[in-house]
């Protein structure tokens, strides 16, 4: 369970004018830095799959620059549609239009070391890694947009593949504010299962 609590944010433009069926809109375009700030209560396994559970008060952050973000853990939708898939670490939107989005993105996976949790006690360690992503969204419209993503291990550290998938909901009653409601479903490939589980 995540809880947005936004301290502060930078550089908020005027809204530019509805796209067209088709038309590219340019993130560089009238864009400058932009960054956003916030803290997340987080309740969540000690590790993926495990029976323990810890409360956690985590920072938020995210910083854009043109069609370039930069983002913390559990932070990619501080700038954006929480369900677009984009993930942390450093991404780059290639392609961006009123109806749909493709992005690049890098980040680094920390692994999982047996200390994390007495029940992974003899287990090897997990190392770190380096993960490349694809991913790309759909506006349904309504509000309703879905996305899907892919994820691999670019080191070749056992680390594997992982396909993401998700449908949100973007509610904005005013231009200045807007609510979001998602829900997602992540699968992986044979190697990761058989490193993590």
């Amino acid at each position: 369970a995540v809880l947005l609590l936004p301290l502060a944010a930078l550089a908020q433009q005027p809204a530019p004018p509805p796209a067209g069926p088709a038309e590219v809109v340019d993130p560089v375009a009238g864009g400058g830095l932009t960054y956003a700030l916030g803290l997340a209560v987080i309740d969540a396994p000690t590790y993926a799959g495990g029976a323990g559970r810890e409360l956690k008060l985590r920072p938020l952050w995210s910083v854009r620059y043109g069609r370039f973000r930069l983002s913390g853990a559990r932070s990619s939708g501080l700038l954006g549609a929480a369900t677009a898939e984009r993930g942390s670490g450093a991404s780059a939107d290639l392609v961006e239009t009123d109806r749909w989005s493709l992005g690049l993105g890098l980040r680094f996976d920390n692994g999982r070391q047996p200390g994390d949790d007495p029940a992974l006690a003899g287990l090897p360690e997990i190392r770190q890694t380096l993960r490349g992503r694809l991913s790309g969204g759909l506006n349904l419209g309504g509000g309703f947009s879905t996305s899907l993503s892919y994820s691999a291990d670019l080191l070749g550290r056992d680390g594997g593949g992982q396909l993401g998938w998700g449908l949100g909901y973007r509610w904005a009653p005013w231009p200045q504010a807007s609510a979001s409601l998602g829900v997602g479903a992540t699968w992986a490939d044979r190697q990761h299962m058989q490193t993590h589980f």
